[in-house]
């Protein structure tokens, strides 16, 4: 290609060596497989067989995200969220939600400093310092500045540390209520088209190898909200974007081979897991998109949850009893009166311990899920079953209470 374009011989002696840099580098990472010279079909070089059937270095700095996951501590207890933060990186930063972010931080401050007493000219220069949330800031920016010295090909492309997807799934916030809590009702599409990115990133460019079970549940939490939010919001992103493109967009169908091709992937993902893991990653993140509204008080999306999970049927317990809103309503008084100052969601209250997932029969499951309270009481418990309809899954809250 490089020697048969209309570039100078000046200019193809540049690209020859930079395109030389690239192949060299995907050889070391063993992302390219030089064939031996025997090989039958006559091929010279393939792509690593053990990567998943749709890896792709979609973005400029994916070569620094696959050597820089490697540094990580996987001992670590937010070694799945850092491995968020990484990939978080090396998108495109949208600004404007950064900007909110911003904007957020620099209103509490503003309250601490008054409280504080402090004149207003130093607390303008007090709120001059804070930037956006950078998660592992000093790791990135040394890993980078080590790695960019060793790669010049890098050129002008830069690191972008933020925290959108890993601040959404700490607090394990849905797409509507992150929207609420930064006033993105403007910019949907934005947060959306940035959400999908990250999960086609997590997909494509981590090597099935580097998964851990963290990173898979965070995966399955952000394609629950890719899917669960409409797509035309997708398109009309892209028709702001890029307005000339939208005509053969449409021709092309774009917006649904993506989908195909995310279909496709999670196929591949599923067999490779096992159907077990898979269903509970599912069922995991619908319970605690459950249990968060079940937190915050909002007793009438919880009913409106266990109406989803019944797939049109009206929700029911163990014995048959319907959930009613006044039921529900009555279970968290009693959770209240019993001594319980809240119910967690965060990152501790989802560890594995306290999530009892077991096999009950073929397409059927159960989980035993402990609700996590600040005081470390843990002596309720929701009893849900889990079951395989066509490409579905119904689940049914069996019962909510104290342990018996």
């Amino acid at each position: 290609m490089i020697r048969s374009s209309h570039e100078s011989p000046g200019a193809k002696k540049t690209h020859q060596a930079r395109a030389f840099e690239l192949f060299r580098a995907l050889v070391d990472r063993k992302i390219v497989e030089i064939l031996p010279s025997r090989e039958a079909s006559g091929r010279k070089l393939q792509v690593n067989v053990s990567l998943q059937v749709d890896f792709s270095l979609n973005h400029a700095l994916s070569l620094w995200l696959i050597d820089t996951l490697v540094l990580l501590d996987p001992e670590s207890k937010t070694h799945g969220l850092d491995m968020l933060t990484l990939v978080e990186a090396i998108l495109e930063s949208p600004d404007l939600i950064l900007r909110k972010q911003l904007d957020k931080l620099r209103g509490q401050k503003v309250r601490e400093l008054k409280a504080e007493g402090m004149e207003y000219d130093e607390r303008m220069e007090e709120l001059e310092k804070l930037e956006h949330p950078k998660p592992l800031r000093e790791f990135i920016y040394q890993t980078f500045n080590d790695w960019s010295f060793a790669h010049p090909w890098v050129g002008t492309e830069n690191i972008r540390p933020k925290s959108i997807a890993r601040e959404m799934f700490e607090t394990y916030q849905s797409f509507g209520e992150y929207v609420r809590e930064y006033d993105l009702q403007r910019a949907e599409g934005l947060l959306l088209r940035y959400l999908s990115d990250v999960y086609k990133a997590l997909i494509q460019t981590i090597p099935l190898a580097m998964r851990t079970d963290t990173l898979d549940d965070i995966i399955e939490y952000f394609g629950a909200i890719v899917r669960g939010v409409d797509s035309s919001l997708v398109e009309e992103w892209e028709r702001m974007r890029n307005p000339e493109l939208v005509a053969e967009a449409r021709s092309a169908s774009s917006v649904a081979a993506a989908a195909l091709a995310l279909a496709d992937a999670e196929r591949e993902r599923e067999r490779q897991l096992g159907e077990d893991k898979v269903v509970r990653r599912r069922a995991m993140v619908e319970v605690f998109r459950w249990l968060r509204s079940l937190a915050v008080g909002d007793f009438e999306l919880v009913l409106e949850t266990l109406r989803e999970w019944a797939l049109g049927e009206e929700p029911s317990d163990v014995e048959g009893a319907a959930w009613t809103l006044a039921r529900i309503e009555a279970l968290g008084k009693a959770y209240g009166e019993e001594g319980h100052t809240g119910l967690l969601t965060d990152t501790s209250a989802r560890h594995a311990r306290f999530t009892d997932f077991k096999r009950v029969s073929d397409g059927v499951w159960s989980i035993k899920q402990t609700l996590v309270d600040p005081d470390s009481h843990n002596d309720w418990v929701a009893a849900i079953r889990v079951e395989r309809v066509g490409a579905q899954q119904r689940l049914m809250l069996e019962t909510l209470g104290p342990v018996v």
